[in-house]
């Protein structure tokens, strides 16, 4: 087991207005193998992260997808823009993700994979780019 393992990078870049553009840089093959659709659902909230062949992002639901391609002509299928109509939602909105990305990469997904040591997640930010631990 290893709490250095990276499980998911994100590029997240504050674009004009107050957009987010999301790009999935890296999954770890935890996640490409699941077999499941449904990775993490928040039951506070109902927030969902699930995984398909593209990354899209809402207020209320995360689609990663379980693969991530080297060939840069895929790059489309790896980016989101999330639009907000104020500054305030978007740093609300940041906010929540990073604290339920936390809370998936607590989950059993990880823990059972015998990959990832117990309890263990966080997230560096770094630049533009978010690596969850």
């Amino acid at each position: 087991m290893a709490e250095g393992l990276v499980k998911l990078i994100l590029k997240v870049e504050l674009t004009k207005s107050y957009d987010v553009l999301f790009t999935v840089k890296f999954v770890h093959k935890v996640i490409h193998n699941a077999n499941y659709v449904i990775l993490y659902t928040n039951q506070r909230d109902g927030f969902v992260i699930e995984k398909d062949l593209l990354l899209k992002y809402k207020s209320n639901r995360l689609t990663i997808p379980a693969y991530v391609s080297e060939d840069i002509s895929k790059t489309q299928l790896y980016s989101s823009l999330a639009i907000f109509s104020n500054d305030s939602l978007r740093y609300s909105a940041l906010k929540k993700l990073g604290k339920d990305l936390i809370e998936f990469s607590l989950s059993n997904l990880f823990t059972e994979s015998g990959e990832f040591d117990r309890g263990y997640s966080r997230i560096l930010y770094h630049e533009n780019y978010w690596f969850l631990y």
